[in-house]
C-alpha cells in the first residue's frame, strides 16, 4: 500500500493472545493524545469510505515445551478450567495492521473538519502452536487423544476468521465514525484515526466472541464425557494416578 498525499500513519497492533484448553485473552489498546474536538455544525457527513480487508492465517506448529505441572499452574493463575485430558494447550495471536487515509477541509469558521477517506486492514492469525505436555511422549494413546483436541481448537480458531462476516461488520462499525472538527488539521485527523482504531478493536473483539462460542461447543461436557468413556476402556489410555 503506497502512501498518498493525505495518508496518515500506518499502525501495527498485536492485540490478542488466545490460549485454548485453558483459555486467556490479552488485549492491548492503542491510545492517542487528546485533542479539542466536537462535531461541528459545518462538518457534514461524507460518502462511505473505501474499505479493503485482508485476513490471513499461519500454519499450526507443534512443540513439546510444557509439562503437566506447567498447565496446572497456568489454569490456576488464569482461573480457567482444564478440559480433559488437560495435557496440552493451543496458543495463537490475532494481530492487525491498518493503513488509514483521512480527508480534511477547512470550514467557514476557520476550523478543520476531518473524516475517514479509506481504510486498508490486514488481520492475521499468527504464532499458532499446539503445546502437548512432555509427559504424553510416554503414553502414545493419550498423546493422540490430546493432539486431536488441540487440532480441534486450532480449526475453531481458523474457522472463526473464515466464517465471521468481517467486512460487513467492519462497515457497520465504520458507519459510527463521525466527522470531527478541531482547530488544526492534524488534531482533527488524529481524532478520526483514534476512532477508527477503536472500531477495529471492536471488530477483533467480535471475532474473539465468535471463536469462544466455537470453543465452547468443543468443550461441551457431554462431548468430553463421551470421549473419556470411549478412551478409558483401554488401560494404557488412562491418566496415571
Amino acid at each position: 500500500m503506497g502512501q498518498r498525499k493525505r495518508a496518515s500513519a500506518r499502525e501495527k497492533l498485536f492485540c490478542k493472545c488466545n490460549i485454548a484448553g485453558v483459555g486467556m485473552s490479552l488485549t492491548g489498546l492503542l491510545l492517542c493524545g487528546g485533542v479539542k474536538d466536537a462535531l461541528g455544525a459545518n462538518c457534514e457527513d461524507l460518502p462511505s469510505p473505501n474499505l479493503v480487508i485482508e485476513a490471513t492465517k499461519l500454519d499450526v506448529h507443534e512443540v513439546f515445551d510444557i509439562t503437566a505441572g506447567d498447565l496446572q499452574r497456568l489454569a490456576a493463575a488464569t482461573g480457567r478450567q482444564q478440559h480433559w485430558p488437560g495435557l496440552g494447550v493451543y496458543t495463537s495471536d490475532l494481530a492487525y495492521a491498518a493503513s488509514i487515509e483521512e480527508t480534511a477541509e477547512k470550514v467557514v469558521d476557520g476550523s478543520y473538519c476531518a473524516s475517514l477517506g479509506s481504510l486498508h486492514v490486514e488481520i492475521a492469525l499468527n504464532n499458532r502452536v499446539n503445546h502437548p505436555a512432555r509427559e504424553l511422549q510416554e503414553n502414545h494413546c493419550l498423546e493422540e487423544v490430546q493432539k486431536q483436541r488441540l487440532r480441534q481448537y486450532a480449526r475453531a480458531d481458523a474457522h472463526a476468521l473464515e466464517e465471521f462476516p468481517i467486512e460487513s461488520v467492519m462497515r457497520d462499525l465504520l458507519a459510527q465514525v463521525r466527522p470531527y472538527r478541531a482547530d488544526s488539521i492534524g488534531a482533527a485527523k488524529i481524532q478520526v484515526t483514534r476512532s477508527v482504531h477503536k472500531k477495529i478493536e471492536e471488530l477483533l473483539n467480535k471475532i474473539e466472541d465468535y471463536r469462544a462460542k466455537l470453543i465452547q461447543k468443543i468443550n461441551a461436557p457431554e462431548k468430553i464425557d463421551r470421549l473419556r468413556r470411549e478412551v478409558e476402556t483401554e488401560a494404557n489410555c488412562r491418566l496415571a494416578p
